[in-house]
């Protein structure tokens, strides 16, 4: 490639120097000198001539060579590319054919050199679109991370609200409700504290009474061990009243009673009255035709202006009421039977009692009424 380019240049100053001798032919006027100023210039002189490079003269024209004479080549010399037939003249560029052979002799290196290129541009080549792909799936992968970054923004942006909120939640109530309500609750357990040592004061109190002897204010009959045993035993005396005919009339009539054919050992107090009364008293103790009395609903014998005054309440119980009894079922149990006036709560003979049998102050420990349908023949 060096040697080609010489070449060329060589080529190049060669042409050059043949059309300007051509110009400079042609513009030539028939004056073949420059006229001189004389009072500017000075007249020109002549240079002195250096020797002539060989001896005197030409030289002789060479002898030809015989023909049965060989002619001895002469190879001409190596001058960096340029080759003359004579080195006595000098050094030119090669000739076409030189260069020819040259460059035929080059062109295999440069061919190989330019597949070489070929091949090392094909695989910049390849390596550029594999870059190129990796730039788009990077660039893809940079795109949907920055979305993922602007949604966990988004996402965080939420929570951050909601935390804000529960925040101002919190100091809006539990700042400052929690400290009234613990305030209350504060003063509560005071409260139930004071009420503690309260009730433990009284429990103490109560348990220094109970270690004291105890002792009965009212009047309590005194009953023998035997006759408690005789009580547990057997049950003590049990009695019948037996009545063939029984009946309860409605709500209407307020449930009066009706009763006959008695028979028996506890007497006849439904129908007769106490036995220990007479006359009008005994008159005021029957119970048949009576109507049914209870606290709120006073439907006894014994009228008067004083709504206290009612059978019900002072001899303590539901009953078919008249002035007031001589019988009274549902009235209070007196421990041992025995009772008086003085323990009563109003003075009365307020105990279970059938006055036919025991009187008005025994207050019997069992007592029960006990009714068997009847069904009348059609």
């Amino acid at each position: 490639m060096k040697h080609l380019l010489l070449l060329l240049l060589c080529v190049f100053i060669v042409q050059s120097q043949d059309f300007s001798d051509y110009e400079n032919e042609t513009a030539l006027d028939a004056r073949g000198h420059r006229p001189i100023d004389r009072k500017r210039e000075e007249a020109p002189s002549l240079r002195p001539a250096p020797p002539p490079i060989s001896g005197g003269g030409y030289r002789a024209r060479p002898a030809k060579v015989a023909a049965n004479q060989k002619k001895v080549e002469r190879k001409a010399p190596d001058a960096g590319g340029c080759l003359h037939a004579d080195p006595d003249l000098g050094v030119l560029c090669p000739t076409g054919c030189q260069l020819q052979d040259t460059l035929v002799k080059q062109e295999r290196p440069v061919r190989d050199s330019i597949n070489e290129l070929n091949n090392n541009v094909e695989s910049v080549s390849q390596t550029s679109s594999t870059t190129f792909q990796y730039m788009i799936l990077l660039k893809d992968m940079w795109k949907k991370r920055q979305k993922q970054v602007k949604d966990n923004e988004n996402v965080i942006n939420e929570y951050t609200s909601e935390l804000e909120t529960h925040q101002l939640y919190l100091d809006e109530t539990v700042n400052s409700d929690i400290p009234t309500n613990l305030r209350v609750l504060r003063s509560i357990l005071e409260n139930l504290r004071s009420k503690i040592q309260k009730l433990e004061s009284d429990i103490s109190a109560q348990m220094d009474y109970c270690r004291t002897p105890c002792t009965v204010s009212c009047n309590i009959p005194v009953v023998s061990g035997k006759e408690c045993e005789e009580i547990v035993r057997n049950g003590g005396d049990k009695v019948k009243a037996r009545y063939g005919g029984f009946a309860v009339q409605n709500e209407a009539d307020k449930y009066q009673i009706s009763v006959n054919d008695y028979k028996g050992t506890a007497g006849n107090a439904l129908m007769e009255g106490a036995s220990q009364l007479v006359g009008e008293n005994r008159t005021m103790t029957i119970h048949n035709g009576m109507l049914f009395s209870t606290y709120d609903r006073d439907n006894d014998g014994w009228v008067n202006s004083d709504p206290q005054k009612q059978c019900s309440k002072e001899d303590g119980g539901g009953w078919w009421y008249n002035r007031c009894h001589a019988a009274n079922p549902n009235g209070r149990y007196y421990w041992g039977g025995h009772y008086s006036w003085d323990m009563a709560k109003h003075g009365t003979d307020d105990g279970v009692v059938w006055m036919n049998w025991k009187g008005s102050w025994y207050s019997m420990k069992k007592m029960s009424m006990k009714i068997r349908p009847f069904f009348p023949q059609q």
